[in-house]
């Protein structure tokens, strides 16, 4: 009779999982400490910034797309350092939620309407991350760096600029998304989730309401 092996004991998998978890955050804090330290921040972001712009090269389109992930990335990589991860990634979320229940709360009125065609164009979300990637790095981030603050700035306008090269968004849906980020990096995030309730109960469900009267 061959012998059987013990029982594994699951508490002691968990165990190992959380530590090699809670090892392999303390690595990836300590390299971002490292990258986003205040005398290196600077030329962080900037390399950041112009390595996504000559990857993405040579399409504006492209460029603008990348740069919309890479700013609210090197924002979230400071914040991290600085103890505000939680309340960047909660910034965040209230901009991407909020622009697209904009988006959708409008439906077919004409200023939600792309230049392409298509609907759900109002706010601009690639502007809007953008913007917010932007101004929290601005803000919060760079103050003794006003190089790299400038370039985020340009890459945000960029990225504005670029959807309306791809006709995908007018001014005025760009215009919007760039003050929907900066407002939610501005602003504390409790009175934006408020916010939300009174845009679609002012704005959007009224707008809604009128257009269906107006197609019967």
């Amino acid at each position: 009779m061959e012998p059987t092996s013990p029982p594994k004991d699951p508490s002691r998998a968990w165990l190992a999982l959380r530590f090699g978890v809670v090892s392999g955050w303390r690595v990836f804090k300590a390299l971002l400490g490292s990258v986003f330290s205040q005398s290196l921040r600077g030329g962080a972001v900037l390399a950041i910034l112009v390595a996504t712009a000559l990857f993405s090269a040579p399409k504006a389109q492209r460029i603008g797309d990348n740069l919309q992930i890479a700013l609210p990335l090197a924002a979230w990589g400071c914040a991290a350092v600085t103890g505000r991860g939680t309340e960047f990634f909660g910034r965040y979320a209230v901009m991407f939620l909020g622009a697209h229940a904009v988006k959708i709360g409008l439906g077919p009125v004409p200023m939600n309407i792309r230049p392409s065609g298509g609907g759900h164009g109002f706010p601009s979300a690639h502007s809007s991350t953008a913007s917010l990637g932007a101004t929290t790095l601005v803000r919060e981030c760079l103050m003794r760096h006003p190089l790299a603050q400038g370039a985020a700035i340009v890459a945000a306008g960029f990225t504005g600029a670029s959807r309306i090269e791809a006709n995908a968004h007018d001014i005025w849906q760009v215009l919007a998304g760039w003050l929907w980020g900066i407002g939610c990096a501005l602003i504390p995030v409790a009175p934006i989730g408020r916010g939300l309730l009174v845009v679609w109960a002012v704005v959007c469900w009224p707008v809604r309401t009128v257009m269906a009267r107006a197609r019967r």
